[in-house]
């Protein structure tokens, strides 16, 4: 077998078939030195405050609680948004208590856009406002899932990255639900989805395909799109679902202009085992840029499913360490009763053991989706569409329909 193929088994991020590298990831701990609040939220209301030093180990983080979030201080924090100038969201913010502050908050408008692009202000963990149809077309010779609204309009587009051996078609609910809040979401299959790892591509490989679909939207989405419907891709964000992460990471870290702004969701940063030499995507210094980034968990992605298998979502290459390497803005929300795979439509058509390789949250999934979409559409709002407010769900945990915590730096 060659080493490609021997690569592309032992990359498995998303279940069981491989075993993760155990070289820990030295972002995944700290993050510049500096301190970090840590809010957890207990949706009974039993709430404590406590502030963490960023040098402590990724397992003492799982277990802080944290928060005292006033109400009133948040909500004073969020209406002063409005009043902020113009590019005060452009980076820089440094590390931000959740607890509240007008002077913390007040670094965190993402831009504004002025021209005729959608710009939504409805609540975004339900649907949105929006008729959302669904079609089909190519992109670099890869199918190509488009969900879009209806409505003519101009709308900034996100591209979404599966996970691996992951079908585009599984995400079915949570993109209709990105997409009616004004986003044109576009879904490349990457390679063959199925429980098969040889039919997937190196992740350099992935990242480079990947970046020819972003590169070529212009040209690929008005192929698809309803009459009317205008995709600004001069307003592109990108989400990415556990190895999908890490895809969109590896190709910001040639090129951090590809995107504006970027989600990863549940991402995944592995080297395989063996003789498995797949690069990180996270530096040991950190990324050595500045995007607006968010960084959805799940509390249950890093507990493996069973003696013999390794977790889906190893702590020391989830989330947590693209938080700690990322810089200012970037923000973390965690789903702590959650798996990674939760994000899923309920019962995906056609995935097999791939879909249950992984732990299962506690509660309906359909919650999931819902927090995960809303998140990303916080971000996106803020940051493609250029609404000041609507950093206020991802700064204020207890607006999910989860038990979640976050952090902001």
């Amino acid at each position: 077998m060659s080493l490609m193929k021997l690569n592309c088994v032992a990359v498995c991020c998303c279940f069981a078939l491989v075993a993760c590298s155990g070289d820990e990831s030295p972002a995944s701990t700290q993050s510049g030195g500096e301190d970090m609040t840590i809010v957890q939220v207990d949706m009974s209301g039993d709430m404590r405050e406590q502030v963490v030093d960023a040098d402590m180990s990724s397992s003492d983080m799982n277990s802080m609680v944290v928060v005292d979030m006033e109400e009133d201080d948040m909500q004073d924090s969020v209406e002063d948004m409005s009043s902020l100038p113009d590019d005060m969201m452009s980076g820089d913010m440094g590390e931000m208590d959740l607890g509240g502050g007008d002077e913390d908050m007040a670094s965190s408008d993402m831009g504004m856009v002025t021209d005729a692009l959608y710009v939504g202000n409805s609540d975004v963990f339900a649907s949105g406002p929006l008729t959302v149809v669904q079609g089909e077309t190519t992109a670099s010779d890869l199918p190509l899932s488009v969900w879009h609204p209806s409505e003519a309009g101009e709308y900034a587009v996100v591209v979404f990255q599966h996970g691996f051996l992951m079908n585009t078609s599984y995400y079915d609910l949570m993109l209709r639900h990105i997409a009616s809040h004004g986003f044109i979401v576009a879904a490349p299959q990457m390679y063959a989805p199925g429980d098969n790892p040889l039919s997937a591509p190196g992740t350099e490989e992935e990242a480079s395909n990947a970046k020819i679909v972003w590169e070529t939207l212009d040209v690929t989405l008005p192929t698809v799109l309803t009459a009317g419907v205008v995709p600004r891709v001069d307003r592109l964000g990108a989400i990415g679902h556990s190895r999908g992460g890490k895809v969109i990471w590896m190709n910001l870290i040639d090129d951090p202009n590809l995107l504006s702004a970027a989600v990863g969701l549940e991402p995944v940063d592995t080297t395989g085992v063996g003789l498995a030499t797949e690069p990180r995507a996270i530096p040991a210094n950190g990324f050595a840029f500045s995007l607006p980034s968010l960084f959805i968990g799940a509390g249950l992605g890093s507990q493996p499913i069973n003696a013999f298998a390794p977790a889906c979502a190893p702590e020391m290459d989830s989330y947590p360490a693209f938080f700690a390497g990322a810089m200012s803005p970037a923000y973390e929300l965690v789903a702590l009763e959650y798996g990674h795979m939760d994000m899923l439509d309920d019962d995906p058509a056609g995935c097999g053991f791939a879909c249950s390789a992984c732990v299962d949250g506690e509660g309906p999934r359909d919650l999931m989706r819902k927090a995960s979409a809303g998140w990303s559409v916080a971000l996106f709002r803020g940051a493609l569409q250029g609404s000041q407010n609507a950093v206020s769900a991802l700064t204020d945990p207890t607006l999910a329909p989860v038990s979640a915590s976050g952090r902001v730096k």
